[in-house]
């Protein structure tokens, strides 16, 4: 996997771009969410996952993912942090984080989470090479209620997620 691996302390970035280095991974270091950004928006397609830290300075994980998700960019985002609690990983998970990982960095941890990543994209290579060959026909029947209505759109944009990816549409475009 080709990884931006953002953070502010120049040891510990060094010492994980190497660990990752040796598992096979490309890695682009960067010391700030917004040097981090910068260096993903010029060339997107070159990363399959972001790992940053949460507390850094001029732009911090929690605004890099904003920014990402604002302007459209669905790569998975791994945050690190060495002020964990409970409040903090749950906004990390609702704002669009893949995982959420407390520093000192158990290694165990990451790469766990790095191998359920490979996965997820192996089976998402796997219905994109079939997509263009599907075809089907949804019927939904709900009662009038918003709730339902809220569900049955929430519903469509999981299914349909996979043709976002292939054909760059906007999920959040969806209406019933």
């Amino acid at each position: 996997m080709n990884i931006l691996l953002i953070d502010d302390e120049p040891i510990f970035l060094e010492t994980l771009a190497r660990r990752l280095q040796r598992q096979g991974h490309g890695i682009v270091s960067e010391t700030n969410g917004k040097k981090g950004y910068e260096a993903f928006s010029l060339k997107p397609e070159a990363f399959d996952l972001i790992l940053t830290d949460i507390k850094m300075p001029e732009m911090n994980g929690i605004e890099l993912i904003k920014k990402l998700r604002h302007e459209e960019f669905d790569i998975p985002v791994i945050l690190m942090t060495g002020y964990g609690d409970l409040e903090m990983s749950v906004e990390a998970l609702r704002i669009g984080a893949f995982d959420f990982l407390v520093k000192p960095l158990e290694f165990t941890s990451l790469f766990q989470s790095l191998t359920k990543l490979e996965s997820l994209k192996s089976f998402d290579r796997k219905i994109l090479a079939i997509l263009p060959h599907v075809s089907g026909k949804i019927q939904i029947e709900i009662p009038s209620r918003l709730s339902y209505i809220e569900n049955t759109v929430a519903y469509f944009q999981h299914i349909y997620h996979p043709y976002w990816k292939m054909y760059r549409m906007d999920n959040y475009r969806l209406g019933i």
